[in-house]
C-alpha cells in the first residue's frame, strides 16, 4: 500500500492551525485542527465531480469551513476528498474566528500546494491497487 503524507502550518500561539493530508489510491483525507483545543468538530466530503456531504458534530461550527475545503481540494487535485475540522479557543470574539478561519484556509491552500506539486505521485496513488492477502 502507498500513502503519501503532507503537512503544513499556520499562526501563532492559540490562533496556530495544523493541517495534515493523506494521500491513499488517489484519495486525499484532510485533517485541519488547531486552538486551545484541537479536536473533531465536523468532516466534509467531497467528491471529484462536484457532489458534496458534511457532517457537523452537534453544537460545533466547522462545518461551512469543512465543505469549502473540501470542494476547493477536490477541486483542484481532482480527487475524491474526505476533510476534518476541528478548531477551538474559549470565548473568542469574532475577530479571533475570522482570523482563526484565515489561517485554516491558509493551511489548505499550502496542502494543496504540495499535493499538486507532486501531481505525479498522486497519479501514481491512483493506479495502485490493493491486493488482498
Amino acid at each position: 500500500m502507498k500513502l503519501l503524507f503532507y503537512e503544513a502550518g499556520c499562526g501563532r500561539d492559540r490562533y496556530e492551525i495544523a493541517g495534515y493530508a493523506t494521500l491513499s489510491c488517489g484519495s486525499i483525507v484532510v485533517q485541519i485542527y488547531g486552538g486551545e483545543r484541537p479536536h473533531l468538530g465536523a468532516i466534509a466530503m467531497a467528491y471529484a465531480g462536484g457532489q458534496i456531504a458534511c457532517t457537523e458534530i452537534p453544537k460545533h461550527k466547522e462545518g461551512e469551513l469543512a465543505a469549502t475545503m473540501a470542494k476547493r481540494v477536490a477541486r483542484e487535485t481532482g480527487t475524491n476528498v474526505a476533510v476534518t475540522v476541528g478548531i477551538h479557543i474559549d470565548n473568542a470574539s469574532r475577530q479571533e474566528i475570522e482570523l482563526l478561519c484565515e489561517n485554516a484556509y491558509s493551511v489548505c491552500q499550502l496542502l494543496i500546494d504540495q499535493i499538486t506539486a507532486n501531481r505525479d505521485k498522486l497519479f501514481t496513488a491512483k493506479q495502485n491497487k490493493f491486493k488482498a492477502r
